[in-house]
């Protein structure tokens, strides 16, 4: 079944005031989700992709309840996780944890490894000190550091070590789900293998369900099942990792793999003749049409008009989900002249 399932999402910040004269109110609201549906299965893998400021970690941050949506739900286990109580929200943070992007930030830097591992177990009253010791060196020994990291401070370690660090302290609780914000963008080539490889295992060890958030494609081939690709808010194509990215059917996405570098100078493609549009700018609000209409190179007058809604594409191979089952494995796409 469904482990955690997000239903017609939106998350708009509010405008903040200004002191300028002659500022409009609202001229700062900010559509950061717009209408966004989909779910993660027990110990399964999601990719959330898209560009920067597209709305992939305000999705993260509402999943874990630090944020309330402005309509819609999240649910987890069946339950609305912003209509729990105290006690039921701290059940909840024990099997829902995140790994931040910048490992450096989410450590205290006068805490030792050690300390910050064992933090959570003491928070949330897991077993006396003794059998504390023993679970953080368990966890560090699954993440491949030592006893001797574990008693440095975080400027002493590389940044590998840092994130081996802050993926320890999240598999503290022993949690059902795990979400990643970028977690190896900030690491070199061979470190982000190791990285990758380490989730990987715990995942498959654990049963543990993933939510990555990403821009690198490299990142979603290797460890998500499925992807789900961001525009300007709105999810505008999803399916298994394999099919999404090998035959993308939305031109965002074909976009976003062209982008991917190619090593080979003579394989690149050459730069456009002319810059593209300016896009839509989804602060404005919700539009009647596509977002990405003023830079499609498909695009006719119903994508101007008519948002095009996220529906399977046309002879697209998959499975839709039995009753209760949780996701299946259609390919959907937003886009009213899909690839196909």
């Amino acid at each position: 079944m469904s482990l955690m399932s997000f239903e017609n999402v939106v998350k708009v910040y509010p405008a903040l005031r200004s002191a300028l004269p002659g500022a409009r109110r609202g001229a700062g609201r900010r559509l950061a989700v717009d209408d966004v549906t989909f779910s993660v299965g027990r110990g399964e893998s999601y990719a959330l992709v898209g560009e920067s400021g597209c709305g992939k970690t305000t999705l993260a941050r509402l999943g874990l309840a630090l944020i309330r949506p402005t309509s819609g739900r999240v649910r987890f286990a069946g339950a609305d996780v912003h209509r729990m109580r105290a006690r039921e929200l701290f059940a909840f943070r024990r099997r829902v944890q995140m790994v931040f992007q910048d490992p450096v930030g989410a450590l205290d830097p006068r805490q030792r490894v050690w300390s910050a591992v064992e933090e959570p177990l003491i928070l949330h009253g897991k077993g006396p000190p003794r059998r504390r010791l023993e679970q953080v060196a368990r966890l560090l020994e699954v993440v491949g550091l030592s006893a001797e990291e574990g008693r440095r401070l975080p400027h002493q370690l590389s940044g590998g070590q840092r994130q081996r660090v802050v993926i320890a302290r999240a598999l503290a609780l022993d949690p059902d789900l795990l979400f990643l914000d970028e977690p190896v963008s900030s690491l070199d080539v061979s470190v982000r293998a190791q990285i990758l490889n380490l989730l990987c295992r715990i995942r498959r060890e654990r049963g543990l369900g993933l939510v990555i958030i990403s821009h690198d494609l490299g990142v979603v081939r290797h460890v998500a099942d499925r992807v789900g690709v961001m525009h300007a808010g709105r999810l505008v194509e999803e399916g298994p990792a394999g099919g999404v990215l090998a035959s993308p059917a939305h031109p965002y996405t074909q976009a976003l793999l062209e982008a991917v570098p190619v090593p080979d100078p003579g394989a690149r493609r050459p730069p456009p003749a002319q810059p593209p549009p300016e896009p839509v700018d989804p602060a404005r609000g919700p539009s009647r049409g596509c977002l990405y209409a003023p830079l499609c190179p498909r695009a006719q007058g119903r994508c101007f008009s008519r948002r095009p809604p996220l529906r399977p594409l046309p002879g697209a191979a998959g499975t839709p989900p039995p009753p209760g089952a949780g996701p299946g494995r259609l390919h959907l796409v937003a886009c009213h002249h899909p690839e196909r």
